[in-house]
């Protein structure tokens, strides 16, 4: 009996360390990267809720999905002009969960 619940306590400890580790992870890959961060560091480039690449001034984005599944998705923002990386965005239960992590502004305009 003890052996089936001490089984039954590891896996469970096991499985909220991995979601635990999860989140660690996504947070690591979005920090520094947001529609905020990028607007605190280049205040000219977003005006009016419009956003601008600071390289080279275009306002044609494209986004390049990192990861999609049930829970959302997270995409990487790139000029469409020079290709020069944005910023990062997540949708979803997956944007709630880096809200509620901390991480600021994740689901920008959704």
């Amino acid at each position: 009996m003890y052996i089936g619940l001490t089984i039954v306590v590891v896996v469970a400890l096991l499985i909220l360390l991995a979601r635990y580790a999860g989140h660690r992870a996504m947070r690591r890959r979005i920090q520094g990267r947001t529609l905020d961060d990028y607007a605190r560091r280049h205040p000219e480039a977003v005006e009016m809720g419009k956003v601008y690449c600071f390289a080279c001034g275009s306002s044609e984005t494209t986004a390049q999905g990192v990861v999609s599944n049930a829970a959302g998705s997270l995409e990487t923002h790139y000029c469409a002009q020079c290709g020069q990386e944005l910023y990062v965005s997540a949708t979803g239960k997956l944007a709630d969960t880096l809200r509620e992590a901390g991480v600021p502004r994740v689901n920008p305009g959704r």
